[in-house]
């Protein structure tokens, strides 16, 4: 370390900035990656470099130089070239991390109330790719009625093209939400973004593209089609930040406007904190609106309101 210790176990990855290292005296640490002075391994490791290129073998760090030593010889790159490193030799598992979380509230006696939110993420990660996948689903029931019930689906390809630059080949977003009326819109995408910021404690992202909206909607007026569909200009925004060792805050924003009305325009903000309480389990409070600037009115007369608002408060476990 710059401060002169130095500490023996495991390198779990390097990502964005960050080393992951575990040892049975420290547990589970994050060390940024300036911080490392030198590294000695006597297990292979794979660099992922900026370039694309991947490189394996015994792994030695010393100030700016990085060498790779294997069966084939000695490979010498700056750490200006390292963009990750992972454990052992390429393998498609040690491209993939993810995170599970739950939230769960019941409530009997007065009022009969139960409340599930649940959500599964999975990234897959390299030098020169990052496929992101996430499902959530929300139910909440009062009374035996039903209060809440969405489901939302989203991925994407992103390919990049430099250190900062990176094109999103193809996004889709799938949502179903009965009290918006949505029996289901699915949103293909595809979009160029620019990494604003890239530090050791944060990090922003911005992207624009273009897409395609196809609604279909649970029911509406006699008369009325229950298809829509419109091209849409896609917007968005991300913030990554380290706020202590144990606390991480995450922003992201996106827009979805029609190019045939501008009022119809799809919006979602979520503010998350995360703070580690043990391993690799965290706690989680987010904050989510969404925002519908044309609800669809169903075959009842009722229009669903505009914005929805919640505020959870979840168990996650990462790995």
């Amino acid at each position: 370390m710059s401060s002169g210790e130095w500490l023996r176990g495991e390198i779990q990855a390097l990502d964005d900035d960050h080393i992951e290292f575990e040892s049975e005296e420290l547990d589970t640490l994050e060390l940024d990656w300036p911080d490392v002075v030198e590294i000695r391994t006597k297990r292979e490791f794979t660099v992922l470099l900026t370039d694309s290129r991947n490189v394996t073998g015994v792994l030695t760090v010393d100030g700016a130089k990085v060498s790779l030593s294997g069966e084939s010889g000695t490979t010498e790159i700056t750490r200006d070239e390292v963009h990750r490193i992972v454990p052992g030799a390429p393998k498609e598992a040690n491209y993939w991390s993810g995170e599970v979380g739950l939230s769960l509230a019941s409530r009997s006696g007065n009022t009969d109330q139960t409340d599930l939110t649940y959500s599964v993420a999975l990234m897959r990660e390299t030098a020169a790719s990052r496929l992101p996948i996430s499902f959530a689903a929300s139910y909440s029931e009062v009374d035996d009625d039903e209060t809440e019930n969405n489901k939302r689906f989203n991925t994407r390809y992103d390919r990049f093209l430099g250190p900062r630059l990176f094109v999103t080949l193809l996004g889709v977003e799938v949502v179903q939400d009965r009290f918006q009326n949505i029996d289901r819109r699915i949103t293909p995408f595809s979009a160029v973004g620019y990494t604003v910021v890239d530090r050791s404690e944060w990090s922003v992202d911005v992207t624009g593209g273009f897409g395609y909206r196809f609604t279909r909607f649970r029911s509406v007026p006699d008369g009325e089609d229950r298809d829509d569909s419109n091209a849409i200009v896609v917007l968005g925004s991300t913030l990554e930040s380290d706020l202590t060792k144990r606390i991480e805050f995450e922003a992201g924003y996106t827009a979805h406007i029609s190019t045939e009305d501008t009022a119809d325009t799809i919006q979602k903000l979520e503010l998350s904190l995360s703070v580690d309480v043990w391993r690799e389990f965290e706690i989680d409070v987010t904050f989510t609106w969404d925002h519908v600037g044309k609800p669809e009115e169903d075959s009842d007369g009722d229009t669903p309101d505009q914005d929805d608002y919640r505020l959870l408060v979840g168990l996650v476990w990462t790995f």
